[in-house]
């Protein structure tokens, strides 16, 4: 299920872990008050449930979006240090799941 990162919680409880959430409107650090209202952060998000997130903007609109990307990822591994380490995955790869992923069992980032 897509749902905001403040609806992932109740969904959570609602639904248990065998449920896919994915949260869009991700902002590193928390909302940052632009035109997006139900925004939160990468670890309040997966702190409430979510199984994947999706960050645009802070990425897009980083003067490094590179390193945007970078700083997203490790923020996300020090949520799950077993993670395997970030890297780039084939087109092959993101078909099972064509987005930018910080999914539990591994950290990835189709740019």
């Amino acid at each position: 299920m897509i749902a905001s990162g403040q609806e992932a919680g109740p969904i959570r409880a609602a639904t248990g872990a065998g449920f896919s959430i994915v949260c869009p409107g991700i902002r590193p650090g928390g909302p940052v008050g632009d035109d997006q209202k139900r925004t939160v952060g990468v670890v309040q998000a997966f702190a409430d449930g979510a199984d994947a997130i999706v960050v645009g903007r802070p990425i897009r609109h980083a003067s490094d979006p590179q390193a945007a990307a970078r700083a997203i990822q490790q923020e996300i591994a020090t949520l799950w240090p077993r993670a395997e380490p970030a890297r780039r995955r084939s087109r092959r790869h993101h078909e099972r799941h064509p987005v930018a992923c910080g999914m539990r069992s591994h950290l990835c980032l189709l740019l």
